[in-house]
Parts: C-alpha cells; structure tokens; sequence
C-alpha cells in the first residue's frame, strides 16, 4: 500500500494501526512515520509517549534536557509523552534516546516481559560498585560525579515534567538520591494525574525523617529497587512496605559479603524469630499493618546466586508484610533451599516466574523433585524462565499446558549429557502446545542428520513464533571416550579430533542461521490446524563453555563466537523473505581486538604454542590466498538435509 493510500484512510483507523504496530513491530511504525508528513503526524504522538533523559555530567543531562524539548515543541507532542525515564549511563549515546532503540519494558507495561530496569540499566550497580552497598557511606562517590549537589540541573528536569500532562510514568535509575525538586514536581503537579514513581536508585527509604521520609510516603512510589541492602531488615522493610500507599514493586538486594546466598521465604514452621517479627511496629504504632499486596517481587545478588551455603538468610517475616496472593511477577535471583521453596498456592496470580536453581545440592534429586511440583501447580503460569536447570533433570514434568513463554539455561558441566533430544521436543510439543516463546540449548552434531532432525521437531511446535537457540559445541559421549587400554585415560591429553569437532560445532554463520530457520519453518507447513508461523529465530554457540581451558585454545573460540538474528519479513506480500543479521557487535569488536593482539602484542602468525591448533583449523579451513586473516576465514558445515 503506497503512502498516498494510507492518507487516504481515516485517521482513527490509522492511530489503532501504528498503536498496533507500536506493540508487535515497531520498526514498521518508524517506517510508516518516515513515509509522509501527514503520516508522521499520525505516528508522532506514539513514538514520543517514552523519552529517555541520559547523563555523564551535568552538562550532558542539561543539554538532553533541552534537546527534548526542542523536539517535542517542534512536533507539538508534550501531551503525548506518558513515560520518563531518567537513567545513568557511562556512554555518550545520543542514539539510546530514539525510539528504536526503547526495550520493549520501556515502551509498555508487560508482565510475561523478562527483562526488568535492573537488566537492562546494570549501570547503575552491575560490575561497578560505586554508588553501590553503602559505597558513599565508606567515602565514595559516583563516577559521573554528585549531581544532587548541582543546583541547576535537576530543577530543568522538574521544569520538562511540568510541561508534560499526560505523564503517567517516572523511571529513576541512578546511583544518586532522588531530587526534591522532582519529589516537590510529582507531588504539586502530578499527583492529581496519578504519575507514578518507580525509584531504582541508591537512596533509601528506611531512614524516617527528611527527604527519604516525604519519599517513602509519596501517594507516587509505586515500585522502589533499592542500590543497597536496607530490607534484608524486618524493621526497614515494615516500615517501607506500610509507608507507601499505592507500592506495587519491589526489587531486594542482597548484600555481596553475605555468608549464604539462598532465601529462607515464607515459611509458616520456622518459628526461630516469631518473637522478633511479632514485635514489629509500623511507623510510632503498636499494631500490625495488613500484608501489603505487592504485584513485583525481584530478590537478586550480585555474586554467586546459585551457590547454596550452610548459614541461612532468613526472610520469613516477609510473610507478615506482604500479601502474595496478587504477585504477578517474582523473580528469584537467588537459590531457594528447597524445604523453603513456599507453597503453590500463595500464587493465585503469578503470571511470571524467574526461577535461579541451585548447584550444590545434597541430597540430590529431591530438590529437584521439590522445584518440579513447585513449578507445575503455579495456577496461573503462562512464562517461565530457569537458570542453571540440571542437565540430568527433565523439566518436562514440571510444565502445564498454559505455558506460553519458556527460556531454559542449563548448568554448564564439563560432561556429555545431552541438554535436549527429538523425544524431549516432541514431549514438549504436547505438553505446551500454546508455547510461543522458546529458548534452549541444544548440542551440535556437525550439521549432520541427527541435529537436522532436532530442527525439525521444533517445528512440532505449532505456535513458536520467537527462537533462541543456545549451540552446544561439545563432542558426545561416544568421541570422548579413550580407546580400552589406552595409556592416557581422562582426564588426560584431549585428541586432535576433539578440538577440531569443536571448531565444526562452533562455527555458525549467515548461512547455516538461515537453514536452521527454513527447516524449522518447512517442518511447521506440515503441521495441521491452527498453526502460527516462525518469526524470528536467534541462533549463538556459546564457546566460552566448551571444557577446553588452554590460553592457546581461547583466539580461535573467540573467533567463532557469533550471534544472529533471523527475522521474517512483517509485510504479508513478503513473508517468505528472511532478513538475518549478526548482533552483539561490540562484544565482536571487542573479541577481535583481543585476537588480534592476543597475550599483549601483535598477533601476526604462529608460535610454537598456538601452531599445533592453527594447523587444526587450516586443516578444516585452508587458506584461500586472498589476503584474510585466519580469525576470519571459516564458514560453518550445511546442514544434512536429506535426512
């Protein structure tokens, strides 16, 4: 349809057709806005309803400040603008404030989303701990420097909020306090419209008086993710539940030095501190508060989230606080002792669950069976992710037909079990069959029959729309056994023939994405009844996880490592096209970078250490005299297509 057609429909029709596309594929919407004027004049109000404020300094933030309203009065779109988000970033990006590059968190409210501001922002804490755990407390300060203590930034962000009616969103991701002038903005201004806060910073709410008192019971706070570690204490975490009015959120943070890293939540026999939290007192009263109905839950921890230690944290007492029957999301970071896993039904409404198994386990399969049950009566789960599930461990039994969404990462051990086989995806194909988001690991077999059948079965799915498949470049079992008798038996030398099965499995590029995608999608064609179709398919081999630990070994894994993005045309006259394109660029250049001058200086042929693998990899890939370097002359095995 040419742009003169769509100006001709009217424009109620064509506001719900770029909402429609606001939601399923934006990058049409940019499409159609850049079409014509009268088209722009459609879409505009959308692509504007969230904008992004970003600092470095003072200068920085100022100057985003008044680009923004430079483009909003332009297109006369301040009424449109229904989310603001302030975030903290190291990197002078203008491009992060477009409307292409919003997450679809960012964009809209989504409970199967499994991204939260702490994933996507890991700026504001992540690998750096400034502004983090107490930093200032010990004499720190941020490395963007103490914007609270510049008078005249912030109140130009209060003076942008202000020209802003239809604001219904204020993210805050920093490491810095939250400002009063913004404080003071929401309260006289906003109130009314009933913004709402959502603080993910390094103040805290716990303290009573002053400013993190007029926050903790703001009628706007509507979820609060804390830098620092305040409620891990019953008292602090009363007093910001009960304090806030309209709190729907929360985001704990575990302290990084703590002795143990797993929760001891809900529990109704664990009587050890009944007399502490009886004693609990909200605000200056005596009686206790009603369970606040929280509907987001995340309790994460910054290092080791799967290690299981002997000293328990206790978090009973959240019981007393919070009223889970209306969580709809829950994110557990951390690993749950399973005697503590809470029962099923305290969930009534969950929705969403991020599921961080443990490791160390003793005795063994119990836990599993407790996180199985566990999982299968959720009433209501419809998205699930798993993190470090065993690879001994089916999770098949743990799943119910519902399920729409599945993201499964298995534990990386250095054996041979196999993650997933055609039995598995034809049980799961059963199982779930509403399943339209799917990620899994899956081993490769050097393009041949079997791992063709294995894409094959996927396409037993008849409602996957969304793939990711993480590629498992090891050998099975039957190649990494020694021959009887032979004197270097495991763990010993590894063969020739096992790096070069290496080098087959992890070689993915262009092509080989692209027939992964067509075998998938062949395979759903014979499908009968209401099937929908493969949109997109992302395909990786993660070579960091192959047991190879050998300085020699690590340039030519890093040469391999890639990640693409198979997408299917959006325009129904052009559905078979398929677009594929490499992501995760920078992780690339930064990678060729460290090929390139590996072990601190010009990497420009063979030493004595790396020629016996290099010639490993010219045996699988010759040279072909065109001047390449050697990080970039493969290409992967087709796929066995006439299995």
């Amino acid at each position: 349809m040419s742009p003169q057609t769509l100006e001709d429909l009217p424009k109620e029709i064509m506001l719900s057709v770029c909402s429609f596309l606001d939601v399923t594929h934006p990058q049409s919407l940019v499409a159609y806005a850049q079409a014509s004027k009268s088209c722009y004049a459609v879409a505009s109000g959308l692509l504007y309803r969230t904008i992004k404020l970003t600092f470095t300094t003072s200068e920085h933030l100022a100057r985003d400040v008044g680009t923004w309203e430079k483009l909003l009065h332009r297109d006369e779109v301040f009424a449109q603008v229904r989310r603001l988000i302030i975030y903290q970033s190291e990197a002078k990006d203008d491009r992060r404030r477009t409307y292409s590059s919003l997450k679809e968190c960012e964009r809209f409210d989504d409970d199967s989303s499994l991204q939260s501001f702490w994933d996507i922002y890991p700026g504001v804490w992540g690998d750096r701990y400034p502004g983090f755990l107490g930093y200032r407390e010990h004499g720190g300060m941020d490395r963007t420097g103490d914007l609270e203590r510049i008078p005249t930034v912030w109140p130009l962000v209060a003076q942008l909020m202000k020209k802003l009616p239809g604001l219904t969103d204020l993210y805050f991701t920093c490491s810095l306090e939250f400002p009063a002038c913004l404080l003071q903005t929401l309260h006289e201004t906003l109130t009314e419209k009933k913004c709402r806060l959502h603080y993910y910073g390094f103040g805290g709410l716990t303290h009573g008086g002053g400013r993190d008192g007029a926050l903790a019971t703001s009628p706007c706070l509507y979820s609060y993710g804390p830098s620092r570690t305040d409620l891990i204490e019953p008292t602090a975490r009363s007093l910001v539940l009960h304090q806030a009015p309209i709190l729907k959120g929360l985001s704990v943070m575990l302290p990084f030095d703590m002795p143990s890293a797993h929760l001891d939540l809900f529990s109704d026999t664990d009587h050890e501190n009944q007399d502490e939290d009886d004693n609990i007192t909200v605000l200056s009263g005596h009686q206790k508060s009603k369970p606040v109905p929280l509907e987001y839950l995340q309790v994460r921890k910054v290092d080791t989230p799967n290690i299981l230690q002997s000293n328990s944290f206790k978090l009973s007492s959240w019981a007393t606080d919070v009223d889970f029957s209306a969580l709809r999301v829950l994110r557990l970071e951390v690993a749950v002792r399973p005697k503590k896993l809470p029962a099923p039904s305290m969930f009534p409404a969950l929705t969403t669950l991020f599921f961080q198994c443990a490791i160390d386990l003793n005795p063994y399969f119990r836990y599993w069976d407790t996180v199985l049950s566990f999982l299968r009566h959720l009433p209501q789960l419809t998205t699930l992710q798993l993190q470090d599930w065993s690879r001994w461990i089916s999770v098949l039994p743990g799943l119910k037909s519902d399920l729409r969404r599945l993201h499964l990462s298995r534990q990386v051990r250095l054996d041979t079990k196999e993650t997933v086989d055609c039995d598995d995806i034809h049980k799961l194909a059963d199982i779930c069959p509403q399943l339209e988001d799917l990620s899994i690991e899956i081993r490769r077999r050097r393009s041949d029959e079997n791992e063709t059948s294995l894409y094959r079965a996927l396409g037993r799915l008849p409602r996957l729309q969304t793939l990711e498949i993480k590629m498992d470049p090891w050998f099975d079992a039957f190649d990494e056994e020694y021959l009887a008798g032979h004197p270097l038996d495991p763990p010993g030398p590894y063969r020739q023939g096992h790096v070069r099965d290496v080098f087959v499995n992890g070689a993915i590029d262009r092509s080989l994405a692209r027939s992964i995608f067509k075998v998938i999608d062949a395979a759903k064609a014979e499908l009968s009844g209401a099937v929908l179709p493969l949109k997109q398919l992302e395909v990786q081999a993660p070579t960091h996880d192959v047991p190879f630990r050998h300085r020699e070994l690590q340039p030519f894994l890093d040469a391999l490592r890639r990640r693409w993005l198979v997408e299917r045309d959006f325009r129904l006259d052009a559905q078979d096209m398929l677009h594929v394109r490499e992501v995760d660029l920078k992780f690339k250049s930064e990678h060729n970078e460290s090929i390139a001058f590996y072990d601190n200086g010009p990497y420009t042929g063979p030493d004595e250490e790396l020629e016996p693998i290099l010639s490993i990899w010219r045996r699988l890939w010759p040279s072909k005299g065109e001047g390449r370097p050697w990080w970039e002359d493969w290409e992967s095995w087709p796929l066995a297509l006439e299995a």
